[in-house]
């Protein structure tokens, strides 16, 4: 069933045995499939071989091969409660392209949002296999990087001020329908903190709580995942 997922965990095509850093950026889904059922022949509900639930190609298109809890053939021990996503191409060797990154991030944003997956949940496939995957030139931390909030800093606090980083803030909670009423563009006043201690008495955020009656100096990192999960 969807609802047991608890992993993201990002793999790359690599290179072959004889080549290690043989260029896989051209390699197909189709080709995948082909491949996937010859060493597997596991077909999903879908249709499709292929053992990852994802797969996205160099030019950032992304192919859905197994429905989200079905098992697939991707990670041992993590087929059933994980979704993975393969890209393209030999990070043991290059990098991945900015169409398959925008594809990712996008795809990872969607799935944590739908299946409350934390940042730290995003992996890639050698934290449970003796394997390089996703690749040597990324690090184990790459994908969820890609997705992880940073705080947003609000200084000074006094009612009144103002800040640039107060406009995101607001875009967020405006996007998320926590503005009662409109915001002032820029300035952190009653209204906002109000706006934001409604979030996070509804969201069960317990992070920065005092921000909402204006003694904190950052957004947390809770609500800061919370909100963008929220777009």
């Amino acid at each position: 069933m969807a609802s047991k997922i608890k992993y993201i965990i990002v793999h790359h095509t690599s290179g072959s045995d004889a080549n290690p850093l043989q260029d896989s950026s051209n390699y197909t889904f189709w080709q995948c499939d082909a491949d996937h059922k010859k060493r597997f022949n596991m077909k999903s509900s879908l249709g499709y071989y292929v053992g990852y639930t994802y797969y996205i190609d160099k030019k950032g298109t992304i192919y859905q091969a197994r429905k989200e809890g079905e098992e697939g053939a991707h990670t041992v021990g993590h087929n059933s409660d994980s979704i993975g996503i393969c890209l393209a191409g030999n990070f043991d060797a290059t990098m991945p392209t900015e169409a398959q990154i925008l594809a990712l991030k996008g795809l990872m944003e969607a799935k944590m949002a739908q299946y409350s997956i934390a940042p730290e949940n995003i992996v890639p496939h050698r934290k449970f296999a003796s394997k390089t995957c996703y690749g040597k030139k990324l690090s184990d931390d790459w994908a969820r990087n890609l997705v992880k909030p940073k705080a947003i800093l609000i200084t000074p606090i006094a009612i009144g001020s103002q800040a640039p980083a107060v406009v995101e803030i607001q875009r967020l909670l405006t996007k998320a329908g926590y503005a009662p009423k409109p915001f002032t563009s820029g300035l952190y006043d009653e209204n906002m903190a109000s706006a934001i201690l409604l979030f996070q008495l509804e969201k069960k955020v317990a992070d920065n709580r005092e921000l909402a009656t204006l003694r904190g100096e950052t957004v947390g990192p809770k609500t800061l995942t919370a909100l963008k999960l929220l777009q």
